[in-house]
């Protein structure tokens, strides 16, 4: 079970299980396929773009200081 299902189906993650076996296989070959890798770190991400902690704080600030 995944609880971010749509960073697998647009193929920025994978679903591989537990078994250490199939993790060293899995990671390894992420490292060594370039094309793999590539796809995973490139493609878009549906969960934002990691600023929403900052935006949040700005939007307080703004708010404590009546500039908003």
């Amino acid at each position: 079970i995944n609880r971010r299902a749509e960073s697998v189906d647009l193929g920025i993650s994978k679903l591989i299980g537990v078994d250490a076996n199939s993790i060293v296989e899995n990671v390894s070959n992420l490292l060594d396929n370039k094309l793999i890798y590539g796809k995973m770190v490139s493609d878009i991400n549906p969960y934002g773009d990691g600023s929403a902690a900052e935006k949040i704080i700005e939007c307080i600030y703004k708010r404590l200081n009546n500039k908003y």
